[in-house]
């Protein structure tokens, strides 16, 4: 038997408008081919759920497409009535002949003056009026103004022969105060008495809740998304009184599981609190496997739906608030049960709608949690790393302490030695020897007092925020002065080939630049005294490349192993484990340089072992780094 012949005429007739054949439609409503025809062949019966995925290919509202279809069976409807008999009486007509049309359909007639002078029993059974109650009464005591208003308008229209029928909404409150929505045809009918208008009212008030319900939920579901930078107790108190108005419960809840399986509450609606005399609650939660709905859904790891009170003895203690149906909906992660969200007291049955919204609430306010976790991670480990990076920066400079002044006090030692030994040599020793071995305890005290200088120099520019103009030749000297002696001592020969035409300056933090340089240096001596090399040396050369300044940091080394070249700007990143390296110095090295508007690169076109740093000649003194993430270590 065929059925909704006006749906299949309007989906075939927006279709065809639109250039979408059968199978198009069928593959991106994601229903089968075969369902497509035998909707247009009047053959299936559509779902609301259909009628949406269709409406969402076609691009059409499904409360246009709905008026659509309504306005085609108004339409049929009355054309079949005007191919009535004519030889039937006009009294006859009048009366007869709507209760027999009227079987399925709402209709009323009125006068003029919008007086109801009929109404059918189909009419009157749903506004809840007998017929003769109904009868006399004008539109107005029915309907609202809005709603008499469009009707007096629409019957002066069809009067007037501007259109066969009008199709308007109106409005309509039953005997006890319901609202009733109608997608209404007003027309004028030659059978019926001078100044009688017929309105055949269809009853949208179902799909009308359900249209503006779906409409609700997506604008809940759009603002919840937006809210992702919101406090995390905002948001879920949002979410939790979200959960309870679109589900049209009394009491919502979201409840968090841990590791052992115990629930802790996390949010509620502000009444479930209120109407509670439990003050325990973490011992009713404690507790929670006793009661079986709840530790259904987790067990499960599926939603638990009651939605008769009498079939189910709910498990509760004394003072908690009463439950007549319930539903609640479990949240899975990894294989375990991570929240549970639940909603109470529904004055209808909970349907699959209902579990649908819930879970689409809780499953994107779980996954806000999980991006508010991990934000919250990342803050800690970059606090983390900016710590470690200074510690890092202070290991540098440490290791230019030992290196520079452990030498000169180890010498200044033996000296003292051998001047402790001068008393024991007879009066007629040479004096000469004496003065030789103070002259050299003067050398190595110049020689710490200058390191000394030098770090206190280093220190107090970037402690203070100094930025300087400074020339490249000085400060690749300010570096050199930590290493020269270790470079010495390790029989490193250093090569310094300066190309620069001219004697160039840099604006730069002067202790910045020279720990990216120092932690460079320091990587190629332990390389080069770690891997044994017949003739070991390191060359610094300095380029000028248009607005820019390149010192490159070269040793006699064979490169970088291709397995670990992307991973050795990585935090936590060393192949020195065994000789004490950290894995910081090249990502604070980085750091540095790119704080200048810089680049720090490993060159793997070389054939030795190359880095680069590259850095403007001049630049805006806001770009400049602050130095709270480096030396402020010494303040």
């Amino acid at each position: 038997m065929k059925k909704n012949r006006e749906f299949a005429k309007i989906l075939r007739k927006l279709r065809t408008s639109k250039g979408i054949s059968q199978e198009k439609l069928s593959l991106e409503a994601n229903l089968a081919r075969t369902y497509i025809s035998l909707l247009e062949r009047e053959l299936r019966s559509p779902s609301l759920k259909t009628i949406n995925k269709i409406c969402e290919v076609l691009e059409i509202l499904p409360s246009n497409f709905l008026e659509l279809v309504e306005q085609e069976k108004i339409k049929t409807q009355t054309e079949e009535l005007q191919k009535r008999d004519d030889c039937l009486k006009p009294e006859v007509l009048y009366s007869h002949s709507i209760d027999i049309i009227g079987n399925t359909l709402n209709i009323l007639v009125v006068d003029a003056e919008l007086n109801i002078t009929f109404s059918n029993k189909n009419l009157c059974k749903l506004l809840e009026y007998k017929k003769d109650d109904l009868t006399g009464l004008n539109l107005a005591s029915i309907s609202n103004t809005d709603s008499t208003k469009k009707v007096h308008k629409s019957i002066k229209d069809v009067s007037n022969g501007k259109n066969p029928y009008k199709h308007i909404d109106i409005v309509c409150k039953t005997k006890s105060g319901t609202t009733i929505h109608f997608t209404t045809a007003v027309m004028q009918y030659a059978k019926l008495p001078n100044g009688a208008t017929m309105l055949v009212l269809i009853d949208f008030t179902k799909y009308k809740r359900a249209l503006q319900l779906n409409e609700t939920r997506l604008e809940s579901l759009l603002k919840f998304n937006k809210m992702i930078d919101a406090p995390l107790r905002e948001i879920t108190d949002y979410a939790v009184n979200e959960i309870a108005a679109l589900t049209q419960s009394e009491y919502g809840l979201i409840f968090l599981i841990n590791e052992e399986n115990n629930l802790s509450l996390y949010s509620t609606t502000k009444n479930v609190i209120d109407g509670c005399r439990i003050k325990n609650h973490e011992e009713i939660l404690k507790n929670f496997k006793t009661y079986g709905i709840m530790h259904s859904a987790v067990k499960t790891q599926k939603p638990v739906t009651v939605n008769n009170s009498t079939e189910h003895k709910f498990q509760y203690p004394e003072g908690h608030v009463d439950i007549s149906n319930f539903t609640c909906v479990p949240v899975a992660e990894n294989g375990e049960v991570v929240m549970l969200g639940a909603v109470a007291n529904k004055l209808e049955d909970y349907d699959t709608s209902d579990i649908k919204q819930l879970s689409l609430l809780l499953h994107g306010l779980w996954r806000i949690i999980q991006y508010k976790g991990a934000l919250n991670e990342i803050s800690k480990r970059e606090k983390k790393l900016a710590v470690s990076s200074r510690f890092a920066s202070m290991n540098v400079l440490c290791r230019c302490i030992s290196d520079e002044i452990n030498d000169p006090m180890a010498m200044i030692n033996n000296f003292n030695k051998k001047l402790g030994k001068i008393t024991n040599i007879s009066e007629n020793n040479d004096l000469t020897y004496i003065k030789d071995t103070v002259d050299n305890i003067d050398i190595m005290i110049n020689k710490v007092s200058s390191v000394v200088k030098n770090m206190q120099s280093l220190v107090q520019n970037s402690t203070m925020g100094r930025i300087n103009n400074i020339n490249i030749t000085d400060l690749l000297d300010n570096g050199m002065n930590f290493v020269k002696e270790k470079l010495q001592r390790e029989n490193i020969n250093l090569i310094i080939e300066n190309k620069l035409l001219t004697d160039l300056t840099i604006d730069c933090h002067t202790s910045l630049v020279t720990e990216a340089l120092l932690n460079l240096l320091y990587n190629s001596i332990d390389a080069l005294t770690i891997n044994k090399h017949d003739e070991k040396w390191i060359k610094i050369e300095i380029v000028e490349l248009d607005e820019n300044i390149r010192i490159s940091v070269i040793d006699c080394g064979n490169g970088i192993h291709a397995d670990i070249v992307d991973r050795i700007f990585d935090p936590y990143f060393s192949t020195k484990e065994n000789y004490g390296g950290h894995g910081l110095g090249l990502t604070v090295s980085r750091s540095f340089i790119e704080d200048h508007n810089g680049t720090l690169e490993f060159d793997k076109s070389q054939k030795h072992t190359c880095f680069n740093i590259t850095l403007p000649k001049k630049q805006t003194y806001s770009n400049l780094p602050h130095t709270d993430t480096s030396l402020n270590i010494y303040n």
